[in-house]
């Protein structure tokens, strides 16, 4: 009997953007492109001179699991 293998969803991890929203965006539109549904935030994304602001509203608007405190703090309770 041959048994057969499921793969789980894909699943992509994100970390050190520090506020680059630019950055942050290519790694989304790559996600997009390769139809992946999950996305796990390990941190440090705001911390960083480019932009912040943008880049928790970049998060905001794909509603990443994330293990950061500051970010939850900061961003999800808005």
């Amino acid at each position: 009997m041959r048994e057969e293998k499921s793969f789980p969803t894909p699943l992509a991890v994100v970390a050190d953007i520090h506020g680059n929203r630019w950055a942050l965006e290519a790694v989304l539109q790559d996600i997009n492109r390769r139809s992946i549904q999950q996305i796990v935030n390990l941190g440090d994304h705001l911390t960083g001179p480019l932009d912040p602001a943008g880049t928790a509203n970049c998060q905001k608007d794909h509603n990443f699991a994330t293990s950061d405190s500051y970010l939850r703090q900061h961003v999800e309770l808005e």
